[in-house]
């Protein structure tokens, strides 16, 4: 597995980079407080991706309440392996009221939205399809509108995850279109 890292670090544009999910294992199954072993094994993985591995993505189970205890537990592993950053994407409406920046974690603003947070620089949005989760494209307006919200960051990462049914290219290449990004 780590030379495929190594392959796409190696085969990406130079500009290109990377953000790769924290395994399941850990935030899902292990809701934050077992499996760190995998975390070790993951960043030893990404760590092949070099200066292209832009950050880590924590997305969480709609079950998991924010429990500050247990949430500083897993950073403290997080940050045994790693010191980048870390995008924490929650779906349990408690985490509403979380500090992130005291935690020096970022949140992900996603669609639809779970959970109501306000992105931090750099800011990342991820879409995932709406009405039909993982198929549904984005409207022009949505598209527009998202275009506006970008302008208020220097730095911002948009993944767009309704891949399912083609949708995620066309709403990225309007999206770049709309920013004035070039690809």
């Amino acid at each position: 597995m780590a030379k495929t890292f190594a392959k796409w670090r190696d085969e990406t544009p130079k500009h290109f980079r990377f953000s790769a999910k924290v395994p399941r294992s850990v935030t899902h199954f292990g809701k934050l407080q077992k499996n760190f072993e995998d975390l070790e094994e993951f960043f030893k993985r990404v760590g092949e991706l070099g200066e292209k591995f832009y950050g880590a993505l924590a997305q969480l189970p709609p079950s998991l309440a924010f429990d500050a205890n247990v949430f500083e537990t897993f950073l403290k592993e997080v940050r045994l392996h790693y010191k980048g950053k870390l995008f924490i994407e929650p779906r349990h409406k408690s985490w509403e009221g979380a500090d992130f920046k005291h935690y020096g974690v970022l949140p992900v603003r996603s669609d639809p939205l779970f959970v109501d947070v306000k992105p931090l620089e750099p800011a990342y949005f991820r879409l995932h399809g709406s009405p039909k989760l993982y198929y549904s494209g984005y409207e022009e307006n949505f598209l527009q509108d998202l275009a506006l919200q970008l302008k208020q960051y220097k730095e911002a990462v948009v993944v767009f995850n309704n891949t399912a049914s083609g949708a995620a290219i066309q709403n990225a290449l309007r999206l770049m279109e709309l920013t004035g990004e070039t690809q």
